[in-house]
């Protein structure tokens, strides 16, 4: 179902510039480069003074203050748009700011609301993912999320991380492998979502297959000394000693002569530990695997 021009963005926080770019307001779409919370509210009263009857206006407002913390205010402009326009184009912010306030279950029935006008809009399945995780249904957060990520053309990567970490605390590991695949599959090669997945495989007692993973971030961490640390840990685990002490060794010399910042500090210190517990022959713990930062 095809949104009214006003709500032809993704998201509804953008519906000012698109009433700009239909001709809504005079004022170009330029005035809200990214501004200051300051400065938005500025421009925003401003344009509420030359159009006090347009209702994008005060639920942008609304935006800014429920994204602060001003509820109150939020929820002042919020009642002020119903009473402007289409109260159901209201229901969306009206949810996210139930959903900040802890109140779950009015947040749920504004965002069923808006999406019996407009069933494809993918932030709403977010929240309501959002409060079954936080009301300790996990089965619904998950259903929610798996709608998200199927009507989000890109999907935000930490969401990911968030169905998966449900999966995971409640016992499902291996759906939590799929589902960071999934999000790999549709986003690329993402380091934080291939950092999860190698802590998983490690604890799934899969070394083969983290080093694996771990293989794909080589280029894209410039196979740095950080990523070298990580993959002799792997080698070490998966019981490839020589290579594991060959790549410790390279990292090391690469750290020496690098200029020192707190990172690689730390990074040396952590060298130099692995190189004594390699040779006393002991095995890495699992949770020593940082998986290379970026």
């Amino acid at each position: 179902m095809s949104l009214p021009p006003l709500f032809a963005c993704r998201h509804v926080r953008h519906m000012v510039r698109c009433a700009l770019l239909c001709g809504a307001c005079a004022v170009t779409a330029a005035g809200f480069a990214h501004p200051g919370q300051h400065d938005q509210l500025e421009q925003i009263n401003r344009h509420i003074e030359e159009a006090p009857a347009e209702q994008a206006l005060y639920i942008q407002r609304g935006v800014v203050y429920s994204e602060s913390g001003e509820y109150d205010r939020a929820l002042a402009d919020y009642h002020r748009a119903q009473a402007l326009g289409p109260p159901v184009l209201v229901s969306f912010e009206l949810g996210v700011l139930r959903y900040r306030q802890g109140e779950y279950q009015r947040a749920s029935d504004h965002l069923e609301r808006y999406l019996q006008r407009f069933p494809d809009y993918a932030p709403a399945y977010e929240y309501l993912a959002r409060i079954a995780r936080d009301a300790g249904d996990p089965d619904t957060a998950i259903a929610h999320f798996e709608t998200y990520f199927r009507l989000q053309e890109r999907p935000n990567p930490g969401l990911y991380l968030s169905a998966a970490k449900i999966m995971e605390e409640t016992g499902r590991p291996e759906q939590a492998l799929a589902m960071l695949d999934q999000g790999l599959a549709k986003l690329g090669v993402i380091p934080q979502l291939q950092r999860q997945a190698i802590r998983l495989e490690l604890f799934r007692q899969r070394p083969d297959l983290a080093i694996a993973r771990l293989e794909t971030l080589r280029d894209m961490l410039r196979d740095n000394p950080q990523w070298k640390l990580d993959m002799a840990e792997l080698l070490w685990i998966a019981e490839r000693r020589e290579e594991a002490i060959e790549l410790l060794g390279a990292a090391r010399s690469e750290l020496l002569v690098l200029r020192p910042t707190p990172a690689r500090t730390a990074a040396q210190q952590r060298a130099t530990e692995m190189m004594a517990r390699f040779e006393a022959g002991q095995d890495a713990p699992v949770t020593s695997v940082t998986v290379a930062a970026e």
